[in-house]
């Protein structure tokens, strides 16, 4: 159904977030990651990302479209587009535990657990407790 959506209506940034959102959680990471980053085609204007209906009760920021691709693309282990991702996350302020404890993983991932420890250390100051048993096995 979705599917057709965007076949009529190629702006449809719902509909191409609902189906990343779809088919994150059927673990197919790669058409997930397709999909928001078609959902964030449908925000750029003039090389920038826009929000242009910010503060409208049904638009969904450009914000939380790069946290759920960012998580998709941990996912499907691309790590340098997960790492953008959450980069972007944590210096917007936006789910910033999240943001950090995901990025830790993606150090391990890396094996560069001096970086890891250190995003798990933020993680925890930023209320996000899912870090602690992570920092107490990688961080001695």
């Amino acid at each position: 159904m979705l599917e057709r959506v965007v076949n009529s209506d190629t702006n449809n940034t719902h509909a191409y977030f609902n189906l990343g959102l779809a088919n994150l959680f059927l673990e197919d990471y790669k058409k997930s990651i397709a999909f928001f980053s078609k959902a964030l085609r449908t925000k750029e204007s003039g090389g920038f990302l826009l929000d242009k209906k910010y503060g409208q009760e049904n638009e969904i920021p450009f914000i939380e479209i790069v946290y759920w691709r960012g998580i998709a693309s941990y996912y499907n282990d691309s790590i340098e587009q997960s790492i953008s991702d959450f980069n972007t996350c944590i210096n917007l302020n936006f789910k910033t535990g999240d943001s950090y404890l995901y990025q830790g993983y993606n150090f391990v991932k890396r094996n560069d657990l001096k970086n890891a420890c250190i995003c798990f250390g933020e993680a925890l100051r930023h209320g996000n407790n899912d870090a602690a048993p992570f920092k107490q096995k990688y961080c001695r």
